[in-house]
């Protein structure tokens, strides 16, 4: 007979058909020696209506003694089992709460070990990123400086050439002076005989040329 979970059987219901019956003549027993259970008086108070019941004096009472104890044993079988049962299932939940409880902690490792190398990495690219913005302005003040350089180099070149082609161009007045002097003064002598005339000297022509047009320095 299976018996309802958290409750306790109906004594009526289990000794239906095994209540002792009085022999013939026999005398029934009622009041102080009437049949008492090995139960608590929870359990005794839900039997009360078998106590009230007489029972027969002729082995009556040990038989209800043996229905009693095999009624207790089934009913300490079925509290074992339901412990059984109950330990069986929070270990099942304990179990399934560690299992969950070390998913979360290996996730979380997971994810601590994921945010370092992110971390490393990111760092990484500002190092690279930061040595080649300094590798690339050293790289253009280099270039800016021999730029400069090339350009002073170039405008002192272009200087010297003014002043040495300056200079080229002041000899070749001279010279030609020199020989327009010259000239005049053998067309003076072939043309004036033994009169004389005086010829103005090379370096007055120089003279008046730089006072006319200053040399720039």
């Amino acid at each position: 007979m299976q018996t309802p979970r958290n409750s306790i059987p109906n004594p009526p219901s289990l000794f239906e058909g095994l209540r002792p019956h009085p022999p013939p003549g026999a005398t029934p027993v009622t009041g102080s020696r009437a049949l008492v259970f090995p139960f608590p008086l929870k359990v005794m108070d839900r039997w009360q209506p078998i106590r009230e019941e007489p029972l027969c004096s002729s082995g009556c009472h040990a038989r209800a003694w043996r229905l009693a104890r095999r009624l207790l044993a089934r009913v300490r079988g079925d509290s074992s089992s339901k412990v059984k049962q109950i330990e069986k299932e929070y270990s099942q939940k304990l179990a399934r709460s560690s299992q969950t409880i070390a998913e979360l902690q290996a996730s979380v490792c997971v994810t601590q070990e994921e945010n370092r190398l992110q971390k490393q990495e990111a760092e990484r690219h500002l190092q690279e990123a930061s040595a080649r913005w300094e590798e690339e302005r050293r790289r253009i003040t280099r270039d800016a400086d021999r730029t400069g350089q090339a350009l002073q180099e170039r405008v002192e070149s272009l200087q010297k050439q003014l002043h040495s082609a300056e200079k080229r161009l002041r000899c070749q007045e001279l010279e030609t002076q020199e020989q327009l002097c010259y000239r005049r003064t053998l067309m003076c002598t072939a043309t004036g005989g033994n009169r004389r005339k005086r010829i103005p000297s090379p370096l007055l022509y120089q003279g008046m040329k730089e006072q006319l047009h200053p040399r720039q320095t």
